[in-house]
């Protein structure tokens, strides 16, 4: 059964979501991809699982999972580009990090694990260089965050001095 105050309450951060909510959540969408694993609903899992403050690493994993080929990721593919416009590994690039790729384990399993799984040897070369390319520039991106902040603290710091 579907909880959409729930799902809402994860996907923007809520801090009043139990843990106990957030397993029930991922339960449900588990649920709900054994029921229906067509490449709509594994597209369209992967497309809420990214939220405005918070993503969920366990909905890709399930989504992922329930495609059991490569041919059934590659028909979900096809679906989420007709459906949103953008490819799935860039928009899963967009919000996953290398961290959350290999290092977040729901159901015995991470994202990463289940996209080598699914493109076995050629995931580096189809996969991962988006990952990694990603990752460099949100480094570049904070890099120059850092910067900027040490800019306005460094001037904050000469006001008050008085030089």
């Amino acid at each position: 059964m579907k909880n959409i105050l729930s799902e809402n309450m994860q996907r923007f951060g809520t801090k009043n979501l139990t843990e106990s909510n957030v397993q029930k959540l991922n339960e449900d969408v588990y649920e709900e991809l054994k029921a229906d694993p067509s490449p709509a609903n594994v597209a369209k899992v992967i497309y809420n699982a990214k939220g405005m403050f918070n993503d969920s690493e366990a909905h890709v994993v399930a989504a992922l999972q329930a495609c059991k080929t490569y041919a059934d990721w590659s028909a979900a593919a096809k679906v989420f580009q007709s459906l949103y416009g953008k490819t799935i590994i860039m928009y899963m690039a967009g919000f996953l990090t290398s961290n959350d790729l290999f290092n977040k384990q729901h159901a015995g399993s991470t994202a990463g694990e289940e996209l080598e799984r699914l493109y076995g040897s050629s995931y580096e070369e189809q996969v991962g260089k988006y990952f990694k390319r990603q990752s460099s520039v949100r480094h570049e991106f904070d890099r120059a965050k850092n910067m900027a902040s040490w800019r306005t603290q460094a001037q904050q710091n000469n006001t008050k001095s008085g030089y």
